[in-house]
């Protein structure tokens, strides 16, 4: 190997490559991070998540106002527990900031003095309605992931099983008033004066609420897409919903303080409002659901779908 011009083993041009200082490393993640900024714009413009969380959103709101109304007819009618009662009145008011007490109130009233006819019609709706829920999450998710929809019958039965999973999740915000008293009555006796610290509880409850937002989104993420989805192609997203989620319960309502929309009352008002926060929902778990399928398909063959293209396109 003596030529004049190579060199041995060892030598300059055959030496592994040097990591990249302080300043290229900091240009290599920029860059990583464009890319992938690139790729998430790309996806989400051509499958329009946009318009896509606009019948997520529309599904989502037709479907939870008989699920409402039927918590609220059991909670009235079969358990008659006004603790309970008011916390579900309270759980309406988180999930629909800026109403009025009063209107909420009014419905509750409606429904504690309806007859039974008003809890069957609202079972029926539940389960019609939450079926067409799921599957409009279904559609959507199978053109962001490009995966096989679910056939219609298939469809179907997987929305009867995700709306047992929905209804796990209600009974489990039942128990949500009797955690907060937990917390409440277990602060005040903590070691190593923890119980002197400020807004302990509000902590503990707002850790609850993002590890149930958390869960809720990592199962959507897991069952949702056809196919097995690996935990690479779950937590990004979930998490990714998690703390938009916080960050929009503390913005959005101070947005409708600001803005027209809490100037606008009655059911008009209610109805805008609702819309407007299941539509920034739909457009969070869609959101999740790009950067989950990115990530999905780059575990899965290595690249995505806009990097191969964009390659074939260079070649030609």
């Amino acid at each position: 190997m003596g030529g004049g011009g190579g060199r041995g083993r060892g030598g300059d041009d055959r030496r592994a490559p040097r990591e990249p200082g302080d300043g290229g490393a900091a240009r290599l993640g920029s860059a990583v991070r464009r890319g992938y900024l690139r790729l998430f714009w790309e996806r989400a413009y051509r499958e329009n998540i946009t318009g896509m969380a606009a019948m997520v959103a529309f599904n989502l709101a037709l479907a939870l106002f008989p699920f409402a109304l039927l918590v609220l007819f059991i909670f009235g009618q079969v358990i008659k527990n006004p603790d309970v009662e008011a916390s579900v009145l309270r759980d309406l008011q988180s999930i629909f900031p800026a109403v009025e007490e009063d209107s909420l109130a009014s419905v509750v009233d409606r429904i504690r003095d309806s007859s039974t006819t008003i809890g069957v019609i609202a079972a029926l709706g539940a389960i019609w309605i939450g079926a067409s829920f799921w599957g409009a999450m279904d559609t959507a998710f199978c053109r962001i992931y490009h995966v096989e929809c679910r056939g219609w019958f298939e469809q179907k039965r997987f929305a009867l099983v995700m709306l047992l999973v929905v209804i796990g999740f209600l009974a489990a915000s039942v128990v949500v008033p009797v955690a907060e008293g937990v917390l409440a009555s277990g602060t005040s006796n903590l070691p190593f004066g923890l119980d002197e610290v400020g807004g302990l509880r509000s902590a503990l409850v707002l850790a609850a609420a993002l590890s149930v937002t958390f869960a809720i989104c990592t199962l959507i993420y897991y069952f949702v897409p056809k196919g097995h989805v690996p935990w690479a192609g779950v937590w990004p997203g979930a998490t990714f919903v998690t703390a938009t989620m916080a960050i929009a319960n503390a913005v959005f309502p101070l947005y409708l303080t600001q803005s027209s929309v809490d100037q606008i009352g009655g059911a008009l008002g209610f109805i805008l409002v609702a819309l407007l926060w299941f539509y920034l929902i739909s457009l969070a778990l869609l959101a999740g659901a790009v950067i989950n399928a990115l990530r999905y398909e780059r575990h899965d063959t290595g690249s995505v779908e806009e990097e191969r293209a964009r390659a074939f396109a260079e070649e030609e």
